[in-house]
């Protein structure tokens, strides 16, 4: 329950580890896009593990740093979060460690691993960073091109973006959506 909000995020913003665990307050931002209130987040930093020491760096690629806009049904969720963090500052942690620093991969890890056991999933290889690809594969099979993928999962690698597009037998769907040979012909 403690790392709800980090799970959901990491995978409705497809967001590595290292960006989720650098989040603060001040990295959202509440909007009113397409009629509905959500959160946009500033991805801006990475943190890192590295000789036991945290290190705070820019995501992974070029690409990394920016906004992502995630769907309005995590709004309440988040603003209730919000509102039961104790620390309130805009340079606040989202998601502090047990010491109050950065959150460290294994204790969340470790959290995956007993929900797993709970839900009779146990043996299953989910990882921290399988709610990205989690994300990123939901918003490809969302109707997304490949080039939207790319942005919204903040990658460059056109490879990367292939991972996350999957088929889902919607053939006939998909071809009852595109336009007929005589639509354009018809409105002249």
């Amino acid at each position: 329950p403690q790392y709800r909000v980090l799970v959901l995020l990491s995978a409705y913003a497809a967001l590595r580890f290292g960006e989720v665990t650098a989040l603060r307050r001040k990295h959202l931002t509440l909007r009113n896009v397409g009629g509905r209130d959500r959160y946009e987040i500033l991805i801006q930093d990475a943190v890192s593990y590295v000789d036991g020491q945290f290190v705070v760096g820019t995501p992974k690629n070029e690409m990394g740093q920016g906004k992502v806009v995630i769907t309005s049904a995590m709004t309440d969720l988040i603003n209730e979060y919000l509102d039961e963090l104790s620390d309130k500052s805009e340079d606040a942690l989202l998601f502090p460690g047990p010491d109050r620093g950065y959150l460290a991969n294994h204790f969340l890890a470790k959290a995956l691993k007993r929900a797993l056991k709970q839900s009779g999933l146990q043996g299953k290889a989910i990882t921290p960073h399988s709610l990205r690809r989690a994300g990123g594969t939901e918003y490809g099979n969302s109707g997304a091109n490949l080039s939207e993928v790319k942005e919204f999962i903040r990658d460059a690698s056109t490879n990367a973006a292939l991972r996350y597009i999957q088929s889902t037998n919607r053939t006939i769907g998909l071809a009852e959506s595109m336009q007929g040979p005589f639509a354009q012909s018809e409105s002249l």
